[in-house]
Formats: C-alpha cells, structure tokens, sequence
C-alpha cells in the first residue's frame, strides 16, 4: 500500500507467477514535494533505484531540472518518482 496523502491510497495486488518484462516507457509516475528526502529513504532501505538510462542509484536530471528516479515494484512494473512537487 502506498500513501497518496489527502487519506487517498494505492493498494498494488499480484497473483502473477511468471517474472513481468515491462518498457521503462510504460510506467506509473508519482510526484513528491521532498525529492532528495525520498531519495535517502530508498537508498536507507536498499531499494534499487536507477536515471533514466539505467544507471543504479543515479538520479536523473531533466532538460527543465526536474529530478526522477525509477525503481520496480515486486512484478517488475516500473515506478518513477520525481520533484515536480519542489516547483
């Protein structure tokens, strides 16, 4: 489960037993107002996390500044978190 703030919710079900191959273009993006701070947290709790490209525990810039990093969840769907929260 994860905490969308404002006592919203998203609760993430599997029943798949094959391993899943997703396109990191095909992801679910989520924004908070304290990147870096998350970031620490994924980084205290050993969550692999990667840029754009692929590159672990590196984060990504973007041309307008605004900082992602993508992660999976247990099915191998990708994740992306970002600062646009912090503009």
């Amino acid at each position: 489960m994860v905490s969308l703030g404002e006592g919203k919710e998203l609760h993430l079900i599997s029943i798949l037993k094959e391993a899943v191959t997703i396109n990191k273009e095909v992801h679910f993006a989520l924004t908070t107002s304290n990147f870096d701070a998350f970031v620490k947290i994924v980084e205290a709790k050993n969550i692999r996390y990667s840029d754009w490209p692929g590159t672990l525990n590196n984060v990504n810039i973007r041309a307008d500044g605004i900082k992602q990093i993508y992660l999976q969840d247990p099915d191998g769907y990708w994740i992306e978190v970002n600062s646009v929260g912090n503009k």
